[in-house]
């Protein structure tokens, strides 16, 4: 039931040893302030959860097993903060959830890249990029819009769709080029 919690505690004071056992983070669960809030944690409860712990934000992310995809399910709205803690939560049939740490979104989402080394990923929306100057520029423009989010159930029966296109990321050249005019006879 405290796995969010045990999770945010794994990124504040990291193990030396023995990372996954719980009994390493017990001692720190009282630095955490949550009052008013109710155990397992929804996802509702996460903004409440930021404002009583100022220096924690947090992106919360999905695993879709049918389509083996992960995507933003909650992305914090705030960006500068001391400690931002990327979760990912696992549900299972029956629709409860289990919270864990990313400790590497590289390693996480990588794979989408035919790039060898460390990708530099986007926190907001897991676009990965192998030249840092092309994610600075990214982040740029991705720090000022709202981020995507995975539709939650409580969203189930409407239809999902982009709507705002002048959001759009530029293009910054095209080529329209007519081969055949290049044919000789």
């Amino acid at each position: 039931k405290l796995c969010f919690l045990y999770a945010i505690l794994a990124k504040l004071y990291p193990a030396k040893t023995q990372p996954k056992q719980v009994k390493q983070y017990t001692e720190y669960l009282d630095t955490l302030n949550t009052q008013g809030l109710e155990s397992p944690m929804t996802i509702k409860q996460v903004p409440k959860f930021e404002d009583l712990n100022p220096t924690i934000s947090c992106n919360i992310y999905y695993f879709d097993e049918e389509e083996k995809y992960i995507a933003p399910l909650r992305v914090t709205t705030h960006r500068n903060r001391l400690h931002h803690v990327n979760l990912i939560l696992i549900t299972n049939e029956t629709g409860d959830g289990h919270y864990l740490l990313i400790s590497s979104l590289s390693r996480l989402v990588a794979h989408r890249t035919k790039h060898n080394a460390k990708a530099l990923v986007c926190q907001y929306c897991l676009s990965c990029h192998e030249l840092k100057t092309a994610f600075e520029e990214h982040r740029k423009m991705c720090s000022t819009l709202q981020a995507v989010e995975w539709p939650t159930e409580e969203k189930n029966n409407t239809i999902c769709e982009f709507k705002k296109h002048f959001k759009k990321l530029p293009v910054y050249f095209a080529v329209y080029a007519d081969f055949e005019c290049l044919l000789v006879p």
